[in-house]
């Protein structure tokens, strides 16, 4: 028997349930109208028959080599090297 890759994290206030894969964000679950949705930003949105079937669509595409945007890093408040301060 495989053993399972993606957690299930608890929902959130909008209804979005997180998923890791190898302890790695992959994108969420979420339900709508009796279907599940995967989705992994960056990406098209994935209908499954369950949850369950819609975080293994989360790892094949982290298998495929997708993965989501990394995070923007917060804006620096220190001036790039080399400029003169105002």
């Amino acid at each position: 028997m495989e053993t399972q890759r993606y957690t299930i994290g608890k929902r959130d206030e909008e209804g979005f349930y997180p998923v890791t894969v190898d302890q790695t964000p992959a994108g969420t679950v979420h339900r709508r109208h009796g279907s599940w949705y995967a989705t992994m930003p960056g990406h098209p949105v994935q209908r499954a028959a369950d949850r369950h079937q819609a975080a293994a669509h989360l790892v094949t595409l982290i298998d495929q080599g997708k993965r989501p945007p990394s995070p923007l890093r917060p804006p620096s408040t220190h001036p790039p090297t080399g400029c003169a301060p105002p």
